[in-house]
């Protein structure tokens, strides 16, 4: 035998092994959402209905009180006392809500939006145990009190756990809430086809109990998977190693060690499933409205939309995607660099939504934002710093459009500052932000209590930004 070929039995369930255990692909996803049905609390989903949600991470902690700020003029002068020349200059807002607040002039597409209804701003929003004023979150530091003020804060390795994860403590938080909300929706989908998919990597947001998401790339097409396709390679033993190895999964499935069949079971699903997939996407309809190819967010909505048109080919009635993209941390250079990333979101998120429309299915998708943390409304000389409230955006048809909780007092020190930089304590908890979205995808009130421990904290389970 060519020396090549030499692949035994051992080493292929070796390797299958590894994909049922921790491949984030779809060697590690789907098999075993089937599992879960009948264990979890029924979710609300009809016949009729199909519904995605699609999370858009902005890595770093986005400066999102330069997003969405005061327009009405004595709460402006206030905010523009305490970020300096950081400020954006009254007349380049775009004024909303009855001349009260208004986005920065690069998010005009959100604006439209917004103006068409379809766009909620969630103000003042980030990781919370508990809700707390500056006198309790100083007394809490002071005392080292972790049971009501969230570990690692402002440290974006945690910051992005906790976001991700609805747990109050980065050491007890091994799953995110992404993940636990598509165990959650397993029911649903009849179909073995994956329905938790992300186009920017691996992450916890996605991770549940026993699943992880397909990871996929952005623009290029669906891998078939190496070893058991002989097309994929142009060396002279591809149809001997791909006969064998396909031997050595048929062998699998009917091994008598239970471990073994499932490896082998998983690695089958995840061969057709990635063929299956790849063929669905490769006919596509052809999408009219225009994306920046340069565009990092924009072309991983692109894919989005893609895979979104193809639920009813794949049998899907929901869908979790994560879409992220970086460069938010900005410590340096903030003026020019915080327009331009607020520019690639802006045209992302509006590419998209027009997408959604000329698809028919704005209804029935709903994307929103998140980030690590705000930022300090001070300036560290050329930028800022890690801050902890911010605005998010949620964007869809199904959106009550309009402005939700309170801006915070632009005060330096003042009642809203965790200290003495505008760092600003968030009045609305991420929980109750990621509850209401998994409400509305359906996860039932049961589950939901599960997932979002912390919840019950708040008086305010639901911040109802939507209408149907």
């Amino acid at each position: 035998m060519n020396k090549y070929v030499n692949i035994n039995r051992r080493r292929f369930l070796q390797r299958a092994l590894m994909a049922t255990a921790g491949g984030a692909t779809l060697a590690a996803t789907q098999g075993k959402l089937q599992l879960m049905k009948s264990a979890l609390a029924a979710s609300t989903c009809s016949a009729s209905d199909e519904k995605s949600l699609v999370c858009v991470f902005l890595l770093g902690g986005n400066d999102s009180f330069n997003m969405f700020m005061p327009y009405e003029q004595t709460a402006y002068d206030q905010y523009a006392d305490a970020r300096g020349d950081l400020a954006v200059p009254r007349n380049e807002i775009l004024s909303v809500n009855n001349g009260d607040s208004g986005f920065c002039q690069e998010l005009a597409g959100v604006r439209d939006l917004y103006n068409e209804g379809s766009v909620a701003v969630v103000q003042n929003m980030g990781v919370l145990i508990q809700p707390l004023t500056r006198a309790e979150y100083l007394d809490a530091v002071a005392s080292r009190d972790l049971s009501k003020v969230p570990e690692g804060l402002f440290a974006h390795n945690h910051a992005q756990k906790l976001w991700q994860t609805s747990a109050g403590t980065v050491a007890g938080s091994s799953t995110g809430w992404g993940g636990q909300v598509a165990e959650a929706l397993a029911g649903c989908n009849t179909s073995e086809n994956p329905y938790s998919f992300s186009v920017a990597g691996n992450n916890i947001w996605q991770t549940g109990r026993t699943t992880l998401p397909m990871v996929l790339h952005p623009s290029r097409s669906i891998d078939l998977m190496e070893g058991y396709e002989a097309e994929l390679d142009n060396d002279d033993w591809s149809d001997s190693r791909a006969t064998l190895m396909n031997q050595f999964l048929q062998q699998a499935k009917t091994d008598n060690q239970f471990l073994a069949q499932q490896a082998g079971y998983t690695v089958e699903r995840a061969k057709l499933s990635s063929k299956r997939l790849g063929n669905i996407l490769d006919n596509t309809p052809v999408i009219n409205t225009t994306y920046d190819p340069d565009n990092k967010l924009a072309v991983q909505l692109r894919r989005v939309a893609e895979l979104v048109h193809a639920r009813n080919t794949l049998g899907l009635k929901r869908q979790i995607f994560f879409v992220a993209v970086g460069g938010w941390d900005t410590h340096t250079g903030q003026k020019s660099r915080h327009s331009g990333l607020l520019q690639m979101l802006n045209d992302g998120l509006y590419s998209f939504y027009r997408t959604l429309q000329e698809l028919g299915l704005e209804n029935t998708v709903t994307t929103f934002t998140a980030s690590d943390f705000g930022r300090t409304l001070t300036s560290n000389g050329n930028g800022t710093d890690h801050g902890w409230g911010g605005h998010n955006l949620v964007i869809g048809g199904s959106v009550k459009g309009g402005v939700y909780g309170t801006m915070p007092e632009f005060e330096i020190g003042g009642v809203d500052d965790g200290g003495n930089k505008g760092r600003i304590i968030p009045t609305i908890s991420v929980n109750q932000y990621s509850a209401t979205l998994a409400r509305w995808i359906g996860v039932s009130e049961t589950d939901i209590e599960n997932i979002f421990p912390d919840l019950t904290n708040f008086t305010k389970g639901n911040l109802e930004f939507f209408s149907i």
